[in-house]
């Protein structure tokens, strides 16, 4: 299905209010028309010095037509625009129906200013879709099949005329435009995103350009990019200028036509001068319906390019889609476990977890070693259902993980990331993200939990102090404890860790440790980690390299075997403070 078909079938469920606007724009344009029409036939006829009674019609013509056309353009704009903005809120919500369900496999290529602009510039380069296409086109259509069909009634030939000044003026005239803005509407669009995007980033790292003395050359790119922005729409806007002033010629080229064509008509007596200045003026006013089409033309490019960045979102194929059909219900504890599981990532031929086995019943902690890219966050990945395995297969309470919706199997999942992310609130709303309904009293004690008292005390306003946008007031370490806090809210039976106590110093990262572990009770954790520390307890270690699991037991197995965990305990506690940290 062709970009433009994709947009208008979003006009159906609106197809009742979509015609009643074209009725409405047709009658605002009529009036106009029945406007000049009737105060040329008042002017012209007043000319032969008739009766005041013969002229009534006429003046009472002229007072209907003046009011109803501000009548119904007023009804106009007022449901085209209410179209158009429910428009725009549809697309909006099947936007994010769409690609909420990619995210993050689907998505972690895009940079996040593009994901920003076409969640908001893209669709709102769409807004307009209806009110300056679709509308204006068949608007158009109507008003010169009408005028024509007047015309022609009076004479043939008049109504071949205006036809085909209606013809060119609306749809050559656009058809050049949209050649001519062909290129520069989908570099319009593509230099924008690139802006944006590189706007955000820019904005997002402004610390580092900063600190690395990098401002200036940020500024130069800059500059470059918003200049090809300006190019291009100076383009356009010539284009557009272009064709309004094509529109004004074929206007007045057809009206001149009409009166060289009509005055012969008259000197043969075959319609009389009046009709003649009827139809002029008429004619004339019949071209309000294709002025618009003209800046519809210079727009229509970009608006099927952002279209067509939008449906190449929309079109990709999800690395996890949901099962269709009923699907098995899953109760807490739950018990998972790998079966020679393989993944590959997209675009890579060396698989990212090869041949991958681990079974984590209920109340089993085990923990995921190994260097950085070694497939550990992978692991953690495919059992949140964001990535679905090549070969093997993964099985939740004996379900296999395919089977099951991944909103579902998360509602048992008490994850902390790496990346802890704050969204632009205060303290509560961050925390009650876990549990919204969890009160004050709960939420004051796992924050005591976490040992951040001194920073409740800190902030002015507790609880309900804003945060920032992603927590920016707050350390690195002290958002991670709020993730852990998160974590520790939600009345999940199985935790997974992935580098909790990133961005902590040794010794507060292993009084969270033993916190967590004493926290956890009966519940399973999956605990993804490069720091070797409060791994004596766990059931079982799993040293993962390249994908491969090249060890596997407890703490002290493993270091009496010799092997990679061992050499890796033993740097790492030369490294701490002779070792004091690192048992």
């Amino acid at each position: 299905m062709s970009t433009l078909r994709r947009l208008i079938s979003f006009l159906r469920p609106f197809s009742g209010q979509v015609f009643l606007s074209i009725l409405l724009s047709f009658g605002t344009v009529a009036s106009g028309v029945g406007l000049l029409g009737t105060s040329a036939f008042l002017i012209a006829s007043a000319a032969l010095r008739p009766s005041i009674a013969e002229l009534q019609v006429a003046i009472v013509g002229v007072r209907f037509f003046g009011i109803v056309r501000g009548l119904l353009r007023y009804l106009e704009r007022l449901v085209s625009h209410d179209v158009n903005l429910r428009l725009l809120a549809g697309l909006r919500v099947w936007l994010y129906r769409a690609i909420e369900p990619l995210a993050p496999a689907g998505l972690e290529m895009e940079q996040g200013g593009d994901l920003l602009h076409r969640m908001v510039g893209e669709l709102e380069t769409l807004e307009n879709f209806f009110v300056r296409v679709v509308s204006p086109v068949l608007n158009a259509g109507l008003v010169t099949l009408g005028i024509s069909w007047f015309c022609g009634r009076m004479a043939p030939v008049l109504g071949w005329v205006a036809a085909m000044g209606m013809f060119l003026t609306g749809v050559l005239v656009p058809a050049v435009q949209i050649r001519l803005s062909r290129n520069a509407g989908r570099r319009w669009i593509e230099s924008r995103s690139q802006l944006n995007a590189f706007t955000t980033q820019v904005v997002q790292g402004m610390n580092d350009w900063i600190m690395f003395g990098r401002v200036e050359k940020a500024q130069a790119h800059f500059h470059r990019m918003n200049r090809t922005l300006s190019q291009t729409q100076v383009h356009m806007a010539k284009v557009q200028a272009l064709g309004g002033s094509a529109g004004l010629w074929g206007s007045g080229l057809t009206v001149w036509f009409l009166l060289l064509l009509g005055g012969q008509l008259v000197l043969r007596g075959e319609i009389s001068g009046v009709d003649l200045a009827v139809l002029s003026l008429m004619v004339m006013a019949s071209f309000e319906a294709v002025t618009p089409l003209h800046q519809a033309a210079a727009q229509f490019e970009a608006t099927l390019q952002a279209g067509r960045r939008i449906f190449e979102w929309v079109d990709r194929p999800n690395e996890a889609p949901d099962p269709k059909g009923a699907v098995p219900s899953l109760s807490s504890p739950i018990h998972v476990r790998f079966e020679g599981v393989t993944l590959i990532y997209p675009g890579r031929t060396e698989p990212a977890l090869q041949d991958f086995w681990m079974d984590l019943p209920s109340g089993k902690r085990v923990a995921l070693v190994g260097e950085s890219g070694a497939g550990k966050s992978t692991v953690g990945q495919v059992l949140m259902r964001f990535r679905l395995p090549y070969s093997g297969q993964v099985r939740v309470n004996g379900w296999n993980l395919r089977d099951l919706r991944g909103e579902d199997l998360r509602t048992h999942l008490a994850v902390v990331s790496q990346q802890t992310y704050l969204f632009s609130g205060t303290l509560r709303e961050n925390l009650l993200l876990a549990v919204p309904q969890a009160s004050e009293e709960e939420l004051l004690k796992v924050l005591e939990r976490v040992q951040l008292q001194p920073l409740l005390r800190r902030l002015p306003k507790g609880l309900d102090t804003w945060l920032g946008a992603q927590g920016e007031m707050l350390s690195g370490g002290e958002r991670q404890r709020i993730a852990l806090a998160r974590a520790l809210l939600k009345p999940a039976s199985f935790w997974l860790l992935d580098e909790p106590v990133s961005g902590l110093d040794a010794e507060t990262a292993r009084t969270i440790l033993r916190m967590l572990w004493g926290l956890a009770g009966s519940r399973s954790v999956l605990y993804i980690t490069h720091f070797l520390a409060e791994l004596e307890e766990f059931d079982e270690i799993l040293v993962l390299q390249r994908g491969r699991v090249i060890e596997r037991g407890k703490h002290a197995d493993l270091l009496q075997a010799g092997g990679w965990y061992a050499q890796a305990w033993q740097l790492q506690r030369s490294l701490l403070d002779e070792g004091e940290l690192l048992r």
